[in-house]
This record gives structure tokens, C-alpha cells and sequence, in this order.
């Protein structure tokens, strides 16, 4: 999913506008944009085409790649408690509590653990942005409820609660099949019980802590039984 949005972001660069400025004549390349200069000649041109054509292939094999995996589902609509106001847009993550655990994500590159989160798409809210990185990310569909606390690099942080019949037993969740190329495992972890360097951005676990005693409980509480 984010491969795609890298190759797009390649696509949409001043390389590929070069491209389309191109035309052929016979056998020479030229810009039709450009041709009338004598600084944009043929010798100058060529590098750059032979630099775009590398680029789409690039982007070409980032396809390929994610085609390997299950396409993702589409993105459920975004559930949020209420909107903010004003309303913020920014990179944000999810803290989700079960019992005395968070619900993490190891990453594939890093093999450090992290919260549920991502890049914003510049098209949606913050809260949003939470509810489908994390969709992408773990297939939760979860509602995205109070802010928490934003990052030096203006990570935006939500309480999440999972709406699912899930307690602190588990362990681990499976990966699903559209985010494994990013997502190794999905488990629960004590945050006190981690150390920073456990962490993909291990600054940011004081403040994680902090923000975790904010978190409702997700977990799914016993039922009392009455005798009457």
C-alpha cells in the first residue's frame, strides 16, 4: 500500500513531467518544451531520459512486489467519536489497551516495535489518518476517539478502542496477507516492560507510557453473574 504511494509519488515528480514534454522525431529524442534551446540538446536529454526510464522501473518492481501479496480490502469508512475542530491534518498513530498491554506492530525493516500509525494522505483528518493506517496495518477496524499527545515531528496520538471481542490473553494477531510486506507480527506488549532500544523510535517511550495511562480498556470485561 505505501510501496504504491511511493511509486505514485515518483510518477507525479518533475522526472515524469520530462517525460511527457518528450516527443520523437525519426531517430533523434527532443523536448518539444524545450527544443528551441540549444542547452537542452540531445547529449543533454538522453541522461535524463535514461535517469526517468529507471525511475519507472523502480516503480514498475515496487508494483510487481506488492502484487505478490493479497490485494487489501477496501478502507472501511473512517469511525471517529467526534471530529476535531479545528480540524487537524498530520502523520497519526493509535494507542489501543487491552487490559495492562498495548497493541504494537514489529516492523519488517526495522524489526523494532511501534504503534500503529502512519503518513497522512493530505486528503483526511488526523483521526482518520489513524483509523486506516492502523486498518492497513493490522486490519482493526477501531474507533479513534481522544487526542493524546503529538511528537516533536508533529506525530498526532489517539486513544483507540477496539471494538471486538479481544481481552489481554492473547499474545499475538495475525498479520494480515496485504500488510505483510511492512508488518511482521502484531502482538501485545507491557510497555513498562519494554526497553528503548526495543523501540523503532525509541524517544518516543516516555511519552508512550505517559499516554497509556490515558488509554480506556478495550478488553472485553467478565460478565457478572447475578444469583437472585
Amino acid at each position: 500500500m505505501k510501496f504504491l504511494r511511493i511509486a505514485r509519488r515518483f510518477f507525479d515528480s518533475n522526472n515524469w513531467l520530462l517525460l511527457k514534454n518528450t516527443t520523437t522525431l525519426g531517430s533523434k529524442t527532443a523536448l518539444s518544451k524545450y527544443a528551441p534551446y540549444p542547452e537542452f540538446r540531445l547529449a543533454n536529454i538522453v541522461p535524463s531520459i535514461t535517469k526517468n526510464k529507471f525511475v519507472i522501473y523502480l516503480a514498475i518492481s515496487s508494483f510487481c512486489l506488492t502484487s505478490c501479496s493479497e490485494t487489501p480490502p477496501s478502507d472501511p469508512v473512517c469511525r471517529v467519536d467526534e471530529s476535531e475542530y479545528p480540524q487537524q491534518t498530520a502523520n497519526a498513530a493509535c494507542l489501543i489497551r487491552l487490559g495492562d498491554k498495548l497493541i504494537t506492530v514489529t516492523h519488517r525493516l526495522s524489526g523494532k516495535l511501534d504503534l500503529p500509525g502512519g503518513t497522512s494522505d493530505n486528503l483526511e483528518s488526523a483521526k482518520c489518518t489513524a483509523h486506516r493506517e492502523t486498518w492497513e496495518e493490522t486490519g482493526f477496524n477501531v474507533e479513534v476517539r481522544q487526542w493524546l499527545g503529538t511528537s516533536a515531528n508533529g506525530m498526532r496520538f489517539y486513544e483507540c478502542n477496539l471494538d471486538a471481542d479481544f481481552d489481554d490473553s492473547f499474545v499475538e494477531f495475525p498479520v494480515p496477507e496485504w500488510a505483510s510486506l511492512e508488518v511482521v507480527s502484531i502482538q501485545l506488549v507491557d510497555p513498562y516492560a519494554t526497553e528503548f532500544n526495543q523501540w523503532r523510535f525509541p524517544k518516543q517511550l516516555t511519552a508512550v507510557r505517559d499516554m497509556f495511562n490515558k488509554v480506556e480498556d478495550s478488553a472485553v470485561q467478565p460478565q457478572t453473574v447475578q444469583i437472585k
